[in-house]
């Protein structure tokens, strides 16, 4: 997936608090330095399927899970908080505002915002 809007054409995030996606594929089996990699992609497409998950809703590896329930994994949010905190992954998308393309800045904005619930 390469982008999420409302019916307005407005930005949204994706939700990855499931074991699958709200929207779109499942997430790709990355590494850490795999999705820092993809940052840096000449791919647009590329760029923008690691954004939207970049940019996305995710538990809090800390975060309780219940049984019977299908939550993201703690190895899922643990990897999520590994590649969101690393220092490469916030200067690419500090180079990714100003990104050709439109929809790669928007997102690289959106990933860059402080988390909140």
């Amino acid at each position: 997936m390469v982008r999420l809007d409302d019916n307005k054409g407005g930005l949204v995030k994706n939700h990855y608090r499931w074991r699958a996606p709200a929207k779109g594929p499942a997430v790709p089996n990355r590494t850490r330095d795999e999705w820092i990699r993809s940052l840096t992609s000449d791919s647009p497409v590329e760029q923008l399927a690691t954004l939207v998950w970049l940019s996305g809703v995710h538990l809090s590896s800390g975060d309780a899970r219940h049984e019977n329930t299908s939550q993201e994994s703690i190895e899922d949010s643990r990897l999520f908080e590994a590649v969101r905190d690393a220092v490469e992954t916030g200067k690419a998308l500090r180079k990714l505002t100003n990104s050709k393309n439109p929809w790669v800045q928007e997102y690289a904005r959106l990933a860059l915002q402080p988390i909140s619930e």
